[in-house]
């Protein structure tokens, strides 16, 4: 990469179609709020989205070249911990689990972030056992919760966070990203619907 290039990369880059909520998530970055809730349809670029606040809450920035923000984005950074479900839904089990991971301190940045993704298909015992810690996290504790969609059965946890909506990036936007990453422009246009 050129240092033209390097200087300009953005985590953000990586949130296709998404313009009006990376322009909230920039807002929300330099408020203190505990909670975050991602809303938008499978495949959106909420997924990435988490990632790159995730990164801009730890660094302070957005660049996408730095040692943070490339750890963050694979997944392998130690104060940022992505939840998947194990089975058809996230259970009490697992709540328990994240409750266990909140408790701990950060141990290389200032806060500690838990991403949980497909809130939607919590189980109502996950979601009660969720709440008060999502209430009251500990201190320096941040969660961002990732769901397709709003259901009634979470409107408890909903309420306890600032929400951000997602939608489906269009199949122009698609084919142009994919693009600008060095595919054929007959094939990003192919591939994008």
């Amino acid at each position: 990469m050129s240092a033209a290039s390097t200087a300009t990369a953005s985590v953000w880059q990586t949130v296709v179609g998404q313009s009006h909520a990376v322009q909230q998530l920039q807002q929300l970055a330099t408020q203190s709020v505990h909670a975050y809730l991602f809303v938008g349809p499978e495949g959106c670029g909420k997924e990435e989205a988490a990632r790159a606040f995730s990164t801009v809450l730890i660094t302070g920035s957005d660049d996408a070249t730095t040692r943070e923000a490339k750890l963050i984005a694979r997944g392998a950074y130690s104060d940022v911990n992505e939840v998947l479900r194990e089975g058809a839904a996230v259970d009490k089990d697992e709540a328990d689990n994240i409750v266990r991971l909140s408790s701990t301190t950060p141990s290389e940045s200032k806060v500690k972030i838990v991403i949980i993704h497909e809130l939607h298909l919590m189980r109502d015992s996950a979601a009660v056992r969720l709440l008060k810690t999502i209430e009251e996290p500990p201190e320096r504790m941040i969660f961002i919760l990732l769901a397709d969609q709003l259901v009634p059965a979470l409107a408890t946890i909903n309420s306890r966070c600032v929400v951000v909506n997602f939608v489906r990036p269009d199949d122009t936007q698609i084919a142009e990203a994919l693009v600008a990453e060095g595919i054929k422009p007959d094939l990003a246009a192919s591939v994008s619907r």
